[in-house]
């Protein structure tokens, strides 16, 4: 049995993994960080197809609990998400983030979700890209 929890509110993450550790928990990159600080916890990442090396750092640092490296790369993620989301002022299922992401690095992968989810409009997808290239491009 296992848990998925995007929350980035401490006292949440802290009860979820405090009061359930028989469940392996599934952080994304929002929380990640803190899950490392308390117990255990496994990594759900969007960025693992643009950044893939430094996810594996992210992961690296937190089961080595090298807190330094596992909150420096949360403040990168935090900012790339900040910059190229940004572009899209709705709020969008996981599932539209992940297929733009993909799209990123493959522009024949498309990111166009079936109704009645709304995915990136074109125009948000190339604003998406614009920043992508001009800020993310060298982070392996």
């Amino acid at each position: 049995m296992a848990t998925k929890n995007s929350s980035t509110d401490y006292a949440r993450t802290y009860d979820l993994l405090t009061h359930s550790p028989e469940l392996q928990h599934f952080l994304l990159e929002g929380n990640f960080a803190m899950g490392c600080t308390l117990a255990e916890c496994s990594l759900l990442c969007s960025f693992d197809a643009l950044f893939p090396k430094t996810t594996w750092q992210f992961f690296e640092a937190g089961k080595n609990k090298d807190l330094e490296e596992l909150f420096r790369i949360t403040r990168l993620f935090h900012h790339a998400c900040e910059k190229m989301v940004s572009v899209c002022q709705r709020e969008m299922i996981d599932g539209a983030y992940d297929k733009t992401f993909l799209w990123l690095l493959d522009p024949s992968f498309s990111n166009r979700l079936l109704p009645p989810y709304l995915g990136f409009s074109e125009e948000e997808s190339l604003a998406c890209r614009a920043v992508y290239e001009e800020h993310f491009t060298s982070i392996p």
